[in-house]
Formats: structure tokens, sequence, C-alpha cells
């Protein structure tokens, strides 16, 4: 079907390219005309791309679809006209038709046109670049960087008043020349051969290999072709997913990025793609040369990954890193992405020796967050899209006019980076700023330095694993179980004594404690504390404990109610960072500022505020469990016990 979809598709941007602007279009349905008659006429088009295109297309392709379905396509596409739509047609029906199973299984997710456009403008292509995307999938980023190019050759021919014809030809020779694709499926190189040839040429360059291979492996044509180290600009979007590996030796062997961490002789068992992608783009860039890439978020701020922003930092410097949100490639994947833009460091010669260009730690990076992209989680159209703002605020900044920081665009100095995170909402200036403007009237003290004083102690909790749910009434908390700065009353699981008794001694619970989640996405910071009738339970490892120490110092109702504010509720969200599936806030607590209040009255008013909370939740939690252990026969409640407003509670 897609296949299919896609042969009506290039029919009608070969009707628009080569319909003259006073005649009528082939590529129609008219009104009570019959299925019969389009049918015909589209596929009569379509033998013409086929013999203008005979290197791309050959005589066994054939539109099979039913004269019905035909004329129902040309229907809803011939009021469009696709060379200038805003979206990409082709990526589009590429989204649309393969199947999920197909699209989640190779990685391959379609870049959103305004991302597209965002790079191809931050990278700004010059007439002579030198382009290749590696995973050039149904050609996005070759399209739109190519008729960037163009518009540039254009303007600059039209002011020497060059006849059309030349100009015309030197858009030719950009494509042929300076275009260069590879993708691994045979139909998707053949569908951006297509559609290049079909805006203007450039099909020459698209090739069917497997960018990670070596390249004695690809084709004679790809090699003379595609080599190491000449490119001026990589635009990717390459494959990428926890289940995706590349396990094969001979492939990881040749990459830096193929070796386990620390032991750089030996070989991992398997990496993921979009590792390799990093590496491979980089090789082939020149030096000085620009990588614009899609790349999930989680490789530029865990842990985990710091051995790639070693990589990263030894080879490249990251000039632009743009968080993107979760719903961009929604409805398909909810991957957490960015799009990153990285220099390739010069390489100088000393002597005999190369030296690799070292970075400036006063060289400023551009970061932004978009929160909406013009689309919401099931792939509807919506008005909110901060991605243009984003590119605006780019422009800014290369103009040297970027005055106003905000989450849509600001700078962070390469010395600035803390510990390999290159994460932009980490460094979010709206967040510093607030945090600054409370130092008059506020002690800002961080959890780390209130560990380090002995005013509060962290641990995480325990897994006893799913067969010791259901095997007794001890509470067993997990995050969902803490809401509202509470435990609920009848948490899901429950464990037996056993096993409580196990690890009483381990977890050492004590009343006035608070959990707080650590890991998952929106539970994050979810705080409840535990009173003298809560302390009988088993918590699990996604949850700290955080204990005060010394109530005279730090009272505890005090700590939940800065723990809850919400200026340390954005730290959370700025702090929590995706890993694999979930998010995890991790050691990051740490360094979460709580904003203490100088004036002792303020203090004592939060804790008096938080405790007459926590002094109705427990009359109301006595009088739920007086409801629950009645039968209902025998139920007969006070009716002054239940005499509490929504106000009150």
């Amino acid at each position: 079907l897609i296949l299919q979809s896609a042969n009506i598709i290039f029919c009608k941007i070969y009707d628009e390219r080569f319909t003259k602007m006073d005649s009528i279009v082939r590529f129609r349905a008219g009104l009570n005309e019959d299925a019969k008659s389009v049918a015909d006429r589209i596929k009569t088009i379509f033998q013409e791309v086929k013999q203008q295109y005979s290197d791309v297309f050959t005589v066994d392709d054939k539109i099979t679809l039913s004269e019905e379905s035909i004329a129902y396509i040309v229907g809803q596409l011939q009021q469009y006209c696709l060379i200038n739509a805003k979206r990409d047609a082709v990526g589009d029906a590429f989204e649309t038709f393969i199947s999920p199973s197909l699209r989640g299984g190779q990685g391959q997710f379609f870049t959103p046109r305004n991302v597209i456009n965002l790079l191809v403008h931050m990278t700004d292509p010059g007439i002579s670049s030198k382009i290749i995307d590696p995973a050039c999938g149904s050609g996005g980023f070759l399209i739109e960087s190519l008729r960037y190019v163009w518009h540039k050759e254009r303007v600059r021919d039209q002011e020497l008043n060059w006849p059309e014809a030349e100009i015309s030809a030197n858009e030719q020779k950009i494509a042929i020349s300076n275009f260069r694709g590879i993708d691994k499926e045979q139909f998707l190189a053949k569908t951006t051969k297509a559609y290049m040839a079909l805006l203007g040429d450039g099909r020459g360059g698209i090739y069917c290999e497997n960018s990670l291979d070596r390249l004695k492996n690809w084709s004679n044509n790809a090699q003379a072709n595609i080599q190491l180290g000449t490119f001026d600009l990589v635009l990717t979007n390459p494959p990428y997913g926890s289940k995706l590996k590349i396990n094969a030796r001979d492939i990881l062997r040749q990459y830096a990025l193929g070796y386990e961490k620390k032991r750089t002789d030996k070989l991992l068992k398997s990496q993921t793609p979009q590792v390799l992608f990093i590496e491979r783009s980089l090789e082939l860039l020149k030096p000085n040369g620009i990588l614009g890439i899609v790349a999930p978020e989680s490789m530029f701020c865990n842990p985990s990954h710091q051995y790639i922003m070693e990589y990263i930092e030894k080879h490249a410097e990251i000039e632009a890193i743009i968080s993107m949100p979760e719903d961009l490639f929604q409805p398909h994947t909810h991957a957490k992405t960015c799009v990153v833009i990285m220099r390739k460091l010069n390489v100088n010669k000393v002597g005999n020796k190369e030296v690799v260009e070292s970075i400036n730690p006063d060289d400023e990076i551009f970061m932004g967050i978009a929160n909406w992209c013009g689309h919401d989680s099931r792939g509807l159209e919506i008005p909110k899209d901060d991605i243009p703002k984003i590119q605006k605020q780019y422009e800014l900044f290369k103009a040297n006019k970027l005055n106003t920081y905000n989450s849509l665009g600001f700078t962070v100095r390469q010395k600035d980076i803390v510990n390999h995170i290159y994460l932009p909402k980490y460094y979010n200036p709206e967040i510093k700023n607030q945090i600054s403007s409370l130092m008059n009237g506020y002690d800002l003290v961080t959890i780390g330095d209130l560990k380090d004083k002995g005013l509060i102690s962290i641990s995480t909790g325990n897994e006893v694993g799913k067969l010791a749910y259901g095997t007794g009434n001890i509470p067993f908390i997990r995050t969902s179980d803490i809401a509202n700065w509470d435990i609920k009353i009848d948490p899901k699981q429950g464990i037996s004594e056993d096993i409580y008794e196990g690890l009483k001694e381990k977890q050492d619970i004590k009343p006035y404690d608070i959990l707080m989640v650590r890991d998952g996405t929106y539970l994050i910071g979810t705080c409840a504390m535990l009173l003298p009738d809560d302390v009988k339970i088993v918590y699990q490892s996604h949850i700290y404990k955080i204990r005060s120490n010394d109530f005279d110092k730090l009272d505890p109702y005090l700590l939940l109610g800065l723990l809850s504010s919400p200026i340390v509720k954005r730290q959370i969200r700025s702090k929590q960072f995706t890993q694999d599936i979930i998010d995890t806030l991790g050691g990051r607590i740490n360094e979460l500022i709580l904003p203490i209040p100088k004036d002792k009255k303020q203090q004592e008013n939060i804790i008096n505020n938080v405790k007459n909370v926590y002094k109705k939740k427990e009359e109301t939690k006595k009088l739920m469990r007086k409801i629950v252990t009645q039968s209902i026969p025998e139920l007969n409640i006070d009716s002054n016990n239940t005499s509490f407003t929504l106000t009150d509670l």
C-alpha cells in the first residue's frame, strides 16, 4: 500500500512540475467523472514518470490499486500543491501507511517537517556545501536542504541577471555534485531517489547501503562517491530504540564506541545504532564540518551515557541543543528526543604530531526547550508550536542580538557544563532567575549541604519481587501509593510478616520520615510524611526516604512544606532525566535548593499549616478505617464525626 500510494504522489508531483501555468493539470478527478477515466489518466502519467526516470523506476513498477481507490486518492490530493506544501507529503505517506510493527522494529520514525526546517536553517548550508544524510529515510532532510540551497543559488544568479536556463542548470549541478543519501532499506532509498528526481535531480547520490558497515562492503559506486572526511554537513535522524542492537562484531570493531567504556580493548556484545551513528556521522565530516542530528535526549545527560559525551567532547564542540516535546514522534513512539548541532574539531599539525583543537571554555552553547511541536499525542494538528520561535531565538543568537533569555532560547558557557550534562532544562534560566529573586528573604540551601551538615539523611527502599505480593497485610508502598502528602489507606500490594521482619532493620522507618518518589515520570517529587500509625510498612527502591536528624534545627513539617513548594517542584522537573522508558531524579536530588525562610515566624507559619493538614488527614483516616472495618449492617456513624467540609480538609 505504501509503495502504491507513493507512486500516485509521485504522479502528482510530476504533474505539478511539468504542467504549464496556463494549462489544465491532468492529476484531477472531475465532478461525476467515472473512476476508470481518472485511473487511466493517472496510469498514463506514471508511464511518463517511469520513462523520464528510468534509472529510478523499473518497467515492472505499476499502479495496481483499484480504479475507485485511485480516483478517491486523486480527489483528495488534487486541491493541494505538494511541491510547496509545508508538510512532507511523501514522509507523511510513510508515517501513515508503514505498520507500527515495522516502524517500531526498525526504529524508523520520520522527522516532522518543522524539525527538518529548524535543523536546515540552523546549520545554514551554503551553495557549495557537500551534504549527506546517512539514514535518509524518505529524504526529508535532503529535500529541504536542497530547496534551501537552490533558493540561495537562485537569488545570487538572478542578481547577476543570469538566464533561467543557466539558473536551472546550476541547480541541477548542485544537486548532482553535493547531495548524498544512504538508507539500508531498498524501498526507502528508491523513494528518496524518485522524490529528488521529480524535484529536479540529485537522485544519483542516493544509495541503498548500511551506513554503519565497513565502506569496503558498499557497492563500488557508493564507495566512489562517499568517502569519510569529505562532507561539510551531515543532517540526519538515525534509527533509535533500546531494543535495536548492532551485534555484528565486524561492524562494532570499526568504532571506538563499539568497545567497553573503561576497557577499550574489549568489544561490546552489542551497541545501539544511534550511538554508532554519532561516530560515523563525525567520521563523514571534514574538520570544522557540522553535524545536525535528532537523537534520544538521554544520550546527552544520563550518567550511564557519560562515555558517549566524553567521546563527543574529544572530537566535536556542541554548538546548540534543543529539547523536543514527548509528543514529537507520537502517536508512533514516546521517545524523548533533542535536536543537536555540533562542529567537528579541527586537527592541527604540531611537528610530526596531529593535535586536536581545544574548545574555548568561554564559547557559548545555544539551548532551547520546546514544549509544543504543532501536534498533540494523537498526531492531530494544534496551533501551539514552539519550534519556529526557537529558530528565531537562534537567529538572534547568531547575530549577537539575543538579549532576552528564556526557555525558548538561552546560552550556557562551555565551562559551566556540569558533569557532561547537555540537557537544556537542567540549565533553564527561568528557574535560575526565580531562585535568585528569593535571596533576600530566604537562605538558599541545597539538600547536599543539609546532608553534609548531618541535618538530614537520605536512603532508598527495597524490592520484594512480585511473588511476595498478596502474601500478607503489611503494606508494600510503591510510587503509585503516594499522593497528596499521604499514603493510600489500602495500598495495592501487601506482604507477609516474615518479609517485613527481614527488611525492618534495613529500612529503618521512623515516624515523621518523608517518602519522596524518585523514579517514574509524572509522580517524581511527590511526597508523604509517615505518621506514627504508618511506620509498619516496606517501601520500594523507586522511593527516597528523607529524614530530619534534628527536629529543632529542621522541623520535618517545614522540610515537607519546602520539598513541596513550586520552586522545588520546578527544580525537580529540570533534574529528572529519561532513563530507558522512565525518568529518574537519581543523585541530582542533592542539587535541589530549598528556600528556607530567614524569618522564624514565617517558618512557624509553614509548620503550623502543614501540621493542620495532617491533623485533618489523620482524623479522616481514622474515620475511614472505622468505616472499612465495620460490616454494613452494623454501620453506625456519629454525625459529629462526619462534619468535615472540603475547606476544612
